[in-house]
């Protein structure tokens, strides 16, 4: 495959998409039960993290969120900024924070969303500490 034929250098250092080029993502489901760890990342490495995460409880009952995560060794916050359901929502969003490590966690909303089907897509930010 010739990337060169959807991609060009752009300004500032930018990697610009040729006309009409788009994403679809798909990735391996995580079946949400309580407190289900989707994504977890070094503190070292990153220090903040947009998501889309994408849920669905059989073919009726879906959602997708947009969230915000930032941390420090101390602390933690995520922000829900975007949701968007079929029904209701089906998952509720937290974050864990370590010295080490910081978590995004989904728990279902009811009983009845315990099996639903989430995964996500992501941009990292880099630390600079």
């Amino acid at each position: 495959m010739d990337l060169t034929k959807f991609l060009k250098k752009g300004l500032r250092s930018t990697i610009l998409l040729k006309g009409g080029i788009h994403f679809s993502y798909e990735g391996m489901w995580k079946e949400v039960q309580s407190d289900l760890v989707i994504d977890e990342w070094h503190m070292g490495d990153f220090s903040s993290a947009e998501y889309t995460i994408n849920v669905e409880n059989g073919k009726d009952i879906k959602e997708v969120i947009k969230v915000l995560l930032t941390a420090s060794p101390d602390t933690a916050s995520v922000v829900v900024y975007g949701r968007a359901s079929t029904t209701r929502d089906i998952v509720s969003v937290t974050t864990s924070v370590t010295n080490s490590y910081v978590q995004l966690i989904l728990n279902p909303k009811t009983a009845a969303d315990k099996g639903a089907k989430a995964f996500f897509s992501a941009t990292y930010f880099r630390s600079h500490a």
